[in-house]
């Protein structure tokens, strides 16, 4: 069976479209169209836009889209298990080791105290010369 990539690519090549022409006609840029064509759908900035750009491409060809993007649904890979392993290792109740303690309040504290104290000491000898 062919892939939803290779039939629009094949739809396309023999209506003698040019990418270029199907840019204008689609307002898909090039490379998404490139992309499309080689069933790199995870390559795209944002994969879930998929079935809205076949039917975008589709409509453009002349070519059936709910047909394509029923079989592009059989080809992505089961998404439940994907998106339920996902939200249960952020459900894990161990903290990541990457995180550490932020140190600015201390920082900011010391850099003040440093000042007051430096300007209390000019002023003491400022008093005790003049």
């Amino acid at each position: 069976m062919e892939r939803v990539g290779q039939v629009l690519k094949g739809r396309r090549e023999r209506l003698g479209m040019t990418l270029s022409e199907l840019e204008k006609q689609t307002e898909i840029k090039r490379h998404t169209l490139r992309l499309i064509e080689d069933n790199d759908f995870e390559a795209l900035s944002n994969p879930h836009y998929s079935e809205g750009l076949i039917s975008k491409y589709a409509n453009a060809v002349n070519f059936d889209a709910e047909h394509l993007i029923e079989a592009h649904r059989q080809e992505i890979p089961n998404q439940d298990q994907t998106i339920l392993s996902t939200i249960k290792a952020f459900k894990r109740e161990d903290t990541p080791t990457y995180r550490s303690k932020n140190n600015e309040a201390i920082q900011l504290l010391v850099v003040t105290c440093g000042i007051v104290i430096i300007t209390a000491i000019i002023w003491i000898l400022a008093v005790i010369i003049f």
